[in-house]
């Protein structure tokens, strides 16, 4: 996958930033979007008049990333920030979907089919990035400005070898995932568990003492 990534500056001719508009009726309003599968959770910020800007965080992450970024922003913009499903306050989705980044950019549709945007700027971090790349290619005529941040594309999969890696990276991990969630009852964990478990997996010894001085 080639592609050119642009960081477009938007229009800030406004001096003002979202951080004047805290008090606003209008800022940080909590929203639910109703899905086939539950929800989408998300927090608007500005006025809903303005250009509407989509904002979607990256994998194992939430909104609240961009709790420092937003109030820095001007506010001639209409803000949405979502919890993609599975993260955040986002309802999980069910078994039998297939969650890769490509069902999250269906996501992202259903979003702005819900506000009835004609056009939308997207702004993505991580994954989210990846996402707002591969909305942007699909459908150009609703994305008039992309902003991609620390996002890395990481499908590289030469034609060759598509279907091989489709079978072991995405159908069959979601058959095992669905295999383990049939249970009558779902294991549970303590937290001392959980965190053993995470810096068994994943967590280096500097993470995991950080973890463990807040909690």
């Amino acid at each position: 996958l080639m592609c050119c990534v642009c960081v477009v500056q938007m229009n800030t001719n406004t001096t003002e930033s979202s951080s004047q508009a805290v008090t606003g009726n209008k800022y940080g309003d909590d929203i639910s979007i109703p899905m086939p599968w539950g929800s989408i959770s998300g927090k608007t910020f500005g006025r809903a008049e303005n250009i509407p800007v989509l904002v979607i965080h990256g994998r194992c992450d939430n909104l609240e990333s961009f709790r420092n970024l937003i109030p820095l922003l001007p506010l001639n913009f209409f803000y949405v920030c979502i919890d993609m499903p599975g993260h955040g306050k986002s309802s999980h989705a069910q078994i039998g979907y297939i969650v890769e980044p490509l069902w999250y950019v269906m996501c992202a549709r259903r979003v702005i089919d819900h506000f009835q945007w004609r056009k939308v700027h997207v702004i993505g971090h991580s994954m989210g990035g990846y996402v707002c790349l591969f909305l942007t290619a699909l459908y150009p005529e609703l994305v008039t400005k992309m902003v991609m941040l620390d996002t890395i594309i990481y499908d590289h999969t030469p034609p060759s070898n598509t279907a091989k890696s489709l079978r072991n990276e995405v159908f069959e991990p979601t058959f095992v995932l669905e295999k383990r969630s049939n249970v009558d009852k779902a294991p549970t964990y303590s937290f001392a568990e959980i965190l053993q478990k995470m810096k068994d997996s994943r967590l280096t010894e500097v993470e995991f003492s950080q973890i463990e001085s807040m909690v």
